[in-house]
């Protein structure tokens, strides 16, 4: 055969391998973007995984989120139910959507939930992971917040805690409803550290808005503090009860955090805070425990006072102090940040330490 002919035919044959390659049925099935165009609707939708959460205003009714109409970007020819451009009904909460590839096998099922922007009430909580053992599941409150329990986890993965730190409350311990978030610090190493370098002796309940990413190298950078905020808060009110452990223990050195100092005169205290800082877009980095009060990107902090023994559920309300002025069309994450121990954020604090917080409410303009 001609040399020209069998490369001709060679090139022919590699374009058809490659055409029906490119016929094959693709197996992705993903929600790329979705987006809701409503008044009700005051932050769009954030995908994280196969959550995907977005505000709703302060007085949106159940008569709203049945009228709820997403646009919906997914992957190339594959389908999604409810469908793009379809009205669907939130008013009941959380709502399946199920992307179906190409190839009509591969799907990823997505839970589509609201948050109201500024209300908290700690009633519904869900699995953040799952796991054979039902001793290593952890939960979290709906609507975007987060808690140090994935680091827990690894710490019971290793016998060192035998609780995780954040949980829903009994309804006797709650303040108003059926539950409150319970937060505890824990004892997690030895008082002489020497139960093992990696693990600290105080490991402080946080609750947040955000998210926890685990950072093994260096733990106060797991903690992503905040949630896209589209309107300038003025104060956060709510209502608590804390209970301070019996021994505070201070860590002189965070490196070190195997290694503390028993305080016998030392009592302590919770912290409820709440930060607003600038980003440039959403894929800026997070402020975490590293940076969360000392950052430039700031705008304004609120603090507890108040932080000592309260044995029965306390009113609340701190306002923000803005350091710069809030300029309404620029973007801004907002986080609650609820501690069992004060100064937790250095590896001190008191193990035993619980403080409970409920009907938590952001005040904006």
């Amino acid at each position: 055969m001609n040399k020209k002919i069998y490369y001709l035919l060679f090139i022919i044959s590699l374009g058809l391998f490659t055409a029906c390659s490119d016929d094959d049925d693709s197996n992705e099935a993903l929600i790329t973007k979705m987006t809701f165009d409503n008044a009700i609707v005051v932050s769009q939708p954030t995908i994280d995984g196969t959550n995907i959460v977005f505000q709703i205003s302060e007085d949106a009714t159940a008569e709203n989120l049945k009228e709820l109409i997403p646009t919906i970007e997914i992957s190339r020819k594959a389908t999604v139910d409810p469908a793009s451009g379809s009205k669907v009904d939130f008013s009941e909460g959380s709502v399946k959507f199920t992307v179906t590839a190409e190839d009509g096998k591969s799907k990823t099922e997505y839970t589509v939930s609201y948050q109201r922007v500024g209300k908290y009430d700690f009633e519904e909580w869900i699995a953040e992971n799952t796991h054979k053992d039902p001793e290593m599941v952890y939960y979290a409150p709906v609507r975007e917040w987060a808690s140090c329990n994935p680091g827990v986890y690894f710490l019971k993965m290793f016998s060192k805690a035998d609780r995780f730190s954040v949980t829903k409350s009994s309804k006797e311990d709650a303040y108003v409803g059926e539950a409150a978030a319970r937060i505890e610090t824990l004892q997690t190493n030895t008082e002489d550290g020497k139960g093992g370098a990696l693990y600290p002796v105080v490991t402080t309940g946080t609750l947040f808005l955000g998210k926890f990413q685990t950072v093994l190298g260096n733990t106060l950078l797991s903690t992503k503090f905040g949630i896209s905020y589209a309107k300038k808060p003025v104060a956060v009110k709510g209502h608590y009860k804390y209970t301070p452990g019996n021994k505070f223990y201070r860590c002189s050195d965070p490196e070190k955090y195997n290694t503390v100092t028993l305080e016998e005169n030392t009592t302590d205290e919770c912290a409820i805070n709440a930060i607003l800082y600038e980003i440039e877009s959403d894929e800026d980095a997070y402020l975490t425990g590293v940076d969360a009060y000392t950052s430039d990107k700031l705008v304004a902090v609120a603090k507890l006072e108040d932080g000592t023994a309260k044995d029965k559920y306390t009113e609340f309300s701190i306002d923000l102090k803005y350091t710069k002025t809030y300029d309404p069309t620029k973007k801004y994450r907002f986080a609650i940040i609820c501690s069992s121990s004060k100064y937790g954020d250095t590896f001190s604090g008191a193990p035993g330490s619980l403080l409970y917080v409920d009907d938590i409410e952001v005040i904006s303009e």
